[in-house]
């Protein structure tokens, strides 16, 4: 950024929604600490040189500190400084990175950089107008401006879409576990909440500061405060948190979200359809692995070898190598449950007008998961796949000679097992019966 552009955003800019971050779980571990780590730090800097500054909000994720199994709106104390991490980094290859680990034991470098990030807002933000507001797993739209927006296959989307080519049979989770998704427009919504809460905050905490004339100090690595003229040491007020979660008032399970896709997904298919819907939810990681080697892995290769003798491109088998590193990936999220407090959001709705409540929705409560599920699968066929609805009839014929088809594959397999087994059981027959005479 030039000299020019940053006084004119010190000189204009009255809010801050800092959302930039590398979301990549895999990302290496400098990379992520220079972008959502480092990246943090920059724009408090550019913040405190805002002279019209009313509020900062910083994104951060309600999985932050996801080695807690009990997570509420407060800062928890990192395993290492931030400023020690980065002057290791320096000195290391990426390989020698990727061999420390460093991140552990968080599942990912981007849950553990996010935690990180607020740490560094805590220590550093001074006297800065900021907030960290944490939003779960977020999914399409509810309302608007567009019913089932969504533009990206992250999460739940990418499974739903997966499932409902006929290409995801498999997915290593446990159903009866809470979905922690949220709404993005009701995350956007409560986010220019938080700016508007965070902004009437300052002004009076800022307020009673420059009354106070208050020195800033440390003690025992606490924020702490000396008010001019006094000795007396005081807790300096953290910037506030926010979890936007959903488990707290309004929990639904995986099991209960993928029924309700499936319920309206088998209605509204897609003219890409691979395979008929063959999806399950599989706790255990045996019986997940037979899933996906009998009803993925098997059927790629050998359809991917008839490609090639035909004279086609295999793809099959490209695809579930991708599948498989995104499931492993979301592996950790999808077998645990995380306990949320989120008392700083429900107090922050409860304080709006009824106007600002109806322009401005968020209060997970009046969500409609039935409803959302419904016009979700409308927005992955329209957004993610990207086909008009004009081609809903045609994708209707093409998705009934799929199940045909699916059920007639099903009918041959179980009729090859029955001979299998009763081949076996003839042959043991025979064998005892020669054996005893």
């Amino acid at each position: 950024m030039s000299e020019v552009d940053r006084q004119l955003l010190a000189s204009k800019v009255n809010v801050i929604f800092h959302i930039a971050a590398t979301v990549r779980f895999d990302e290496k571990i400098r990379t992520a600490m220079g972008i959502n780590v480092r990246g943090t730090l920059e724009m408090m800097r550019l913040g405190k040189e805002c002279s019209s500054l009313d509020s900062f909000v910083h994104i951060s994720t309600a999985f932050s500190h996801c080695v807690r199994q009990f997570v509420d709106e407060t800062y928890y104390e990192m395993p290492v400084n931030y400023q020690d991490l980065s002057a290791l980094i320096k000195t290391k290859t990426d390989a020698e990175l990727e061999e420390l680990c460093l991140y552990k034991p968080w599942p990912n470098t981007y849950t553990f950089t996010k935690a990180m990030a607020e740490e560094v807002i805590k220590n550093e933000a001074g006297d800065l107008p900021i907030a960290i507001f944490r939003p779960s797993i977020v999914i399409s739209t509810y309302e608007g401006p567009l019913r089932g927006w969504i533009d990206n296959v992250y999460g739940p989307t990418g499974v739903i879409t997966g499932a409902g080519l006929g290409i995801l049979r498999s997915l290593y989770c446990d159903g009866k576990n809470v979905a922690e998704i949220v709404p993005v427009d009701w995350v956007v919504n409560a986010m220019i909440t938080t700016a508007y809460k965070n902004s009437k905050s300052a002004k009076l905490k800022h307020k009673i500061a420059n009354t106070l004339q208050i020195e800033h100090v440390k003690q025992n690595g606490v924020n702490m405060g000396r008010l001019d003229g006094h000795d007396e040491i005081v807790k300096v007020v953290e910037p506030p948190i926010y979890n936007y979660v959903s488990s707290v008032e309004n929990p639904l399970t995986w099991e209960e979200y993928t029924e309700m896709n499936r319920h309206y997904g088998i209605n509204v298919p897609t003219m890409q359809a691979f395979w008929y819907y063959s999806f399950r939810l599989n706790k255990y990681k045996p019986i997940h692995y037979f899933y996906t080697l009998f009803l993925q892995w098997l059927p790629a290769f050998l359809l991917d070898g008839l490609a090639v003798m035909v004279g086609k491109k295999p793809q099959l088998v490209k695809i579930y190598k991708k599948i498989d590193k995104f499931a492993n990936v979301i592996s950790y999220f999808s077998i645990r449950r995380w306990f949320f407090r989120n008392n700083n959001i429900q107090d922050m709705w409860t304080a709006l007008s009824p106007i600002d409540q109806k322009l401005f929705p968020f209060d997970i409560k009046l969500v409609d998961w039935e409803a959302h599920s419904h016009m979700n699968i409308f927005g992955v066929r329209t957004f993610i796949i990207k086909e008009d609805p004009d081609t809903l009839p045609a994708a209707r014929k093409k998705w009934q000679r799929l199940y045909i088809v699916h059920h007639v594959v099903k009918f041959a397999f179980y009729l090859i097992v029955l001979r299998v087994v009763y081949s076996f059981l003839s042959t043991i027959f025979n064998v005892t019966s020669l054996f005893l005479g």
